[in-house]
């Protein structure tokens, strides 16, 4: 059962679950998946500017939806740090300005998003 797992071991089963998912799988994903559950998105919003500029490349560059890919991963032993699939999200109608919003409004507090950026 779960909740009677430790957080090593869920954050094992979580890496787990990202190898069988994506048999590209390599080092860096695996340093990319953990700092992103220690940390979240804040390393990105340091500089807003910049971290709009390189979400919208990634944006542009999204290839197509692999199989077993979700919307939302958490990513975190504590359940408490989801990943959003991009690919998923644009493929269901999302928007680079609405979901770059979100990740300051998220940040900030704020469900409105308003003064974030240049389109929140």
């Amino acid at each position: 059962m779960i909740h009677d797992m430790t957080e090593r071991d869920y954050l094992l089963q979580i890496i787990e679950d990202q190898f069988r998912r994506h048999p590209g799988f390599q080092v860096e994903d695996l340093y990319k998946i953990v700092y992103q559950a220690t940390l979240g998105g804040d390393h990105l919003l340091r500089d807003k500017v910049a971290a709009e500029r390189m979400f919208r490349e990634e944006w542009e560059n999204l290839g197509k939806i692999q199989k077993g890919e979700f919307l939302l991963e958490v990513i975190d032993p504590k359940g408490e740090v989801l990943r959003v699939n991009l690919r998923v999200y644009r493929k269901i109608g999302g928007n680079p300005p609405s979901s770059y919003c979100f990740l300051f409004a998220h940040r900030e507090g704020d469900s409105g998003g308003s003064g974030r950026g240049s389109q929140c």
